[in-house]
């Protein structure tokens, strides 16, 4: 039979609460469920399982009494408890989750527990309380199996009738009344089905991320090894240009389906901004990994939509076979200013280098600067920096020194944009409490994720329990502009049988498992954070362009010149008035107008009109304030009215007669042109013919 033999069970039992009352035994003689039967062979035990083996008859002895299943709970209290019902029938009557479905496809096995189970560094700080959590959590898991023992069955029984693209099993969905025999192998105890479990859909698939609100979407998305170059026999991969550093797809038809999946994963994000991790590190020429992925981002994207990536000007990033990359929507985000990357201290080795992108979000001019990041995994020691065994695992110094000089790099505005939101998203391979982001923390980074989903955040599980490596970390500037952050569960909570791989499936399984929607796209829940970002550059501001000006008033107009202090992007208005200072309004015609700066623009003229009078006057003064939402200086002005009109005296006749008996001779002077002030002229006699003192009295005087 499918597991080499059958379980018996004494259904009266011999009154020991401490020992079994049932047995299994290694036998492929064929039996009946419910039957007596008397069994010959020798106790064994079998890699701690008690069995009988070397079995020398069995005998059928018709219908038995029926087996009452033993109720058992979880949590039980110790690890060995379960070995007193050893090949008994037991029932769970509580409701049990599936926190592990890792190997259901392999072997046909899921772990359920009484609740979901989280990493305990995610939830607790790490030392001696996490370590105490995670003995905890051994106690409140069972192992279901499918009692068959073949590796890669076809079909995978659970969900019932079987596990496929859509039907699907995944973690947090529920089972009621587990019922079934205790067995033991492998070192875990299991539940060997007597009855096929009722999954109840209690995760069910999302079929889109959770709104974050905001006008501006920025995306972590670890895309699992996306490497266009297949993983075959004379593959080159960087850095040793060797098959030896190629991941991903081991065929073209698997690297298809990988960027199937990718792609309408990337889509239904929808980022403005996305970081990517594990994109294989071979450049960003036509043929990279990161072009082709934008290729078929914009083949499949709907019209109005198109992405490009960032080149950071160097051939490769880093000297891992994979690396961090930036994608982005060209119509809702713009790169300022070139990207940069860090290749020293804690970057020289194990941890991947980071890219630093700044960005503009072209509806509301507002800037981001963007840290991706990929840390040192905790899947292999570190020289020096082993696991220390407070539940951070493996290379906790070098992740913890990857978030300092991270964090001291960024402080330096190494992107030169002058603002200050910062954003660190990436895979950093530490859970919610470590080290590596406690660090962060303490210099006023924000972990968005727990801000926004809480304590029980979770985006990757690894052996059955939740928890996030993935972060969305805002700096203090940023924080108040952020509207929501999530993690989209795709992927962690996926069987990953449902992934694009096609080894260990059958070909009815390589069909009957894949669908090119996003769901196991990869092994990690892709972050998407929501975001309006307000334009922190200081408005320009309006002024003149001199705080005097001078018009003569025969030229008819004064042309008056306003500045901006730098370029807009959008249109620029402000208002000017005119009020009387030494002139009035019949000198200028009053004036009271908007002058308009268009986007790109830092100067434009407006015009003061001024009469051009026969009056000769004195030079006269009027004034002109600017009013605009940010002035500069000087934003009033003087203007002077230059008097183009000189008046001249001159007598009414060249000549003048006068009886001498009149005793006086009236002299009248007249002025070419009418004046608004006082005009003086002096006047003397002289010797003609007459002569003075006999002839006429010598007279000098003003006259006005």
């Amino acid at each position: 039979n499918e597991i080499s033999g059958f379980y018996i069970q004494d259904a009266t039992g011999d009154s020991n609460a401490l020992t079994s009352d049932g047995v299994f035994v290694y036998s492929t003689s064929a039996v009946t469920v419910g039957n007596t039967v008397r069994v010959v062979g020798t106790v064994d035990e079998y890699f701690a399982l008690t069995e009988l083996t070397t079995v020398t008859s069995v005998s059928d002895c018709g219908a038995g009494s029926a087996i009452q299943a033993m109720t058992l709970t979880l949590p039980i209290t110790s690890t060995t408890v379960l070995e007193k019902y050893e090949g008994m029938l037991v029932t769970y009557p509580q409701t049990l989750y599936v926190t592990d479905n890792f190997t259901l496809g392999r072997y046909g096995q899921v772990d359920l527990a009484s609740e979901r189970l989280f990493q305990p560094t995610n939830v607790i700080t790490p030392g001696l309380d996490a370590t105490n959590l995670a003995a905890q959590n051994e106690l409140k898991i069972i192992t279901l199996d499918d009692a068959i023992t073949t590796q890669n069955p076809d079909p995978v029984i659970y969900p019932a009738p079987q596990l496929t693209a859509t039907n699907t099993l995944r973690s947090g969905d529920s089972v009621t009344g587990l019922t079934g025999v205790m067995h033991y192998g492998f070192s875990t105890y299991h539940i060997q089905r007597t009855i096929t479990p009722n999954f109840v859909e209690s995760n069910p698939r999302p079929s889109s991320p959770d709104a974050v609100g905001g006008t501006f979407r920025i995306a972590s998305f670890n895309v699992l090894n996306y490497f266009n170059t297949i993983d075959q026999t004379g593959a080159q991969c960087y850095p040793s240009m060797a098959k030896s550093d190629c991941r991903g797809a081991d065929s073209a038809t698997e690297f298809t389906r990988q960027r199937d999946k990718i792609i309408n994963a990337m889509l239904t994000l929808n980022p403005d901004v996305a970081g990517l991790m594990e994109i294989e590190n071979d450049g960003y020429g036509a043929t990279s990994a990161i072009q082709d992925l934008v290729n078929g981002l914009n083949a499949a994207a709907p019209n109005g939509t198109t992405y490009d990536f960032i080149d950071p000007g160097t051939p490769n990033l880093g000297g891992d076979a994979i690396a961090v990359g930036f994608i982005y929507r060209v119509e809702t985000a713009e790169p300022v200013g070139a990207a940069v990357t860090k290749s020293d201290g804690a970057f020289s080795a194990s941890n991947r280098q980071p890219l630093v992108q700044t960005f503009r979000e072209l509806s509301t001019d507002g800037l981001v600067t963007v840290a991706v990041n990929h840390f040192k995994s905790k899947g292999s020691a570190c020289s020096g920096d082993p696991d220390l065994g407070d539940g951070q695992g493996n290379c906790n110094l070098t992740r913890l020194a990857a978030a300092n000089d991270l964090a001291t790099w960024l402080a330096t505005d190494p992107t030169g944009s002058g603002d200050a939101d910062y954003l660190i998203i990436g895979d950093l391979n530490s859970y919610a409490k470590e080290d590596p982001i406690t660090a962060l923390k303490d210099v006023g980074y924000t972990d968005l994720i727990n801000a926004y989903q809480g304590d029980h955040a979770y985006g990757y599980l690894f052996n059955g329990l939740a928890g996030y490596l993935d972060h969305a970390l805002a700096n203090s500037d940023l924080l108040s502009q952020v509207t929501g952050a999530t993690e989209w569960h795709i992927n962690s909570d996926e069987p990953i049988s449902l992934d694009y791989n096609m080894e260990f499936k059958t070909a009815n399984q390589q069909t009957l498992y894949y669908n090119d929607d996003p769901y196991r796209s990869s092994d990690h829940d892709p972050v998407l954070v929501g975001m309006t970002l307000v334009d922190s550059t200081p408005a320009p501001t309006v002024q003149l362009s001199s705080s005097v000006y001078t018009v003569t008033e025969s030229i008819g107009t004064a042309t008056i010149t306003a500045t901006l202090s730098a370029a807009s992007a959008v249109t620029v208005t402000a208002q000017y008035t005119t009020t009387d200072g030494t002139a009035d309004s019949s000198d200028y015609t009053v004036s009271n107008g908007t002058v308009t700066f268009t986007p790109g623009f830092t100067s434009t003229t407006f015009m003061v009109p001024v009469t051009n009078d026969t009056l000769d006057e004195l030079n006269e003064t009027l004034n002109i304030t600017l009013s605009a939402s940010s002035l500069g200086s000087p934003n009033s002005a003087t203007l002077t009215i230059v008097d183009n009109d000189t008046s001249t005296v001159r007598f009414s006749s060249p000549t003048y007669s006068v009886n001498e008996s009149a005793g006086t001779a009236t002299i009248t002077l007249t002025l070419s042109l009418p004046t608004s002030f006082p005009f003086t002229a002096s006047y003397a006699t002289s010797n003609g013919t007459a002569v003075a003192g006999s002839d006429y009295v010598t007279t000098t005087g003003t006259v006005t």
